[in-house]
């Protein structure tokens, strides 16, 4: 195995793991917001 494979493969993990953050972010954000809204209305009421 040469370097440029060794090079491709840590850059496609790098890239995965970089939309593996990414989606679950943005999952995490759509499932908490709800909550995080009703919790700042009650906060201020």
């Amino acid at each position: 195995m040469g370097i440029y494979e060794e090079n491709a493969r840590f850059i496609l993990i790098s890239l995965l793991l970089a939309l593996y953050l990414i989606f679950g972010a943005i999952l995490f954000y759509y499932v908490e917001r709800e909550n995080e809204i009703t919790e700042r209305l009650k906060k201020f009421h």
